[in-house]
């Protein structure tokens, strides 16, 4: 089974860390426990500290772990969104909208510009990448034999 940051952040599953990546390590911690502000300190087992506290706890032994350890490169990122990104915005209907930037005092939401023109404030964990679909063309051999500048005899069509 493969576990989630979601996962970390309720106890679920430790955090192996044993590269030389200490930005995805602070990243993984402040994701999972956005609250916890201390400097992880390298290789170690990182795990949720106590059921109530939402602060991050580690040990370089995994005996002291009593939940299942997942290396640091199995756990998966949120997208990134960048400025101008076209997302999708909304629970039951989706609309269309660009991805301006986070608020940076509050990481968890954004600002979005609608196609409509209408500019909102939107959590973040209600919006996701789309990826508009290509138009369907229509052109004849002779259409694209001109557009290449070749004859019409000249042109293939296959089956990928």
């Amino acid at each position: 089974m493969k576990y989630t940051i979601q996962d970390l952040s309720e106890g679920k599953v430790a955090l192996h860390y044993n590269i030389d990546d200490i930005k995805l390590l602070c990243k993984i911690l402040k994701l999972a426990f956005p609250t916890d502000y201390t400097i992880p300190g390298g290789v170690a087992y990182y795990y949720k500290r106590n059921s109530n506290d939402g602060f991050w706890g580690s040990s370089y032994n995994s005996y002291n772990i009593s939940v299942p350890i997942q290396n640091i490169n199995d756990f998966e990122l949120p997208y990134e969104f960048k400025w101008g990104d076209k997302i999708l915005v909304g629970g039951n209907k989706n609309y269309k909208a660009k991805f301006i930037g986070i608020l940076p005092d509050h990481p968890g939401n954004c600002v979005v510009v609608y196609d409509t023109g209408s500019i909102a404030i939107n959590a973040l964990n209600i919006i996701k990448p789309y990826i508009e679909p290509l138009p369907q063309v229509e052109l004849t051999i002779e259409e694209i034999a001109a557009m290449m500048h070749l004859k019409p005899e000249q042109i293939r069509i296959k089956d990928k």
